[in-house]
């Protein structure tokens, strides 16, 4: 329980993060203005795609460890299990990287 509730929060903080760059008017600061705000979407943008690539490495790590005991248990079921569990270590690199080309839309680099 105690390892679900810290996946939830920090999946709450990447979300609370991600807002500010999200929101961002401008993606160059007006004639006059200091850089602060843009300065801010990439210290959020750096944070939030490192909140999602530790979530995406702990969801990786649970899923193998469950690969693992299933073999353990079940040794001829190897060639099914090992399917699903690169599906699954697929389908959770995508949504990071699909983390990775929005920040880099937004950020506009």
């Amino acid at each position: 329980m105690k390892k679900k509730s810290l996946i939830v929060s920090l999946m709450m903080a990447t979300l609370l993060l991600a807002v500010a760059s999200a929101t961002a008017q401008e993606a160059h600061p007006a004639e006059g203005q200091e850089g602060g705000a843009l300065m801010w979407v990439f210290i959020t943008s750096a944070f939030g795609m490192a909140l999602v690539s530790s979530c995406a490495a702990i969801a990786m790590s649970v899923s193998v460890k469950s690969f693992c005991e299933g073999v353990a248990r079940n040794p001829s079921a190897a060639n099914q299990l090992q399917f699903g569990l690169i599906l699954t270590l697929v389908l959770i690199e995508t949504l990071a990287l699909y983390v990775l080309a929005v920040i880099f839309l937004k950020v506009g680099m």
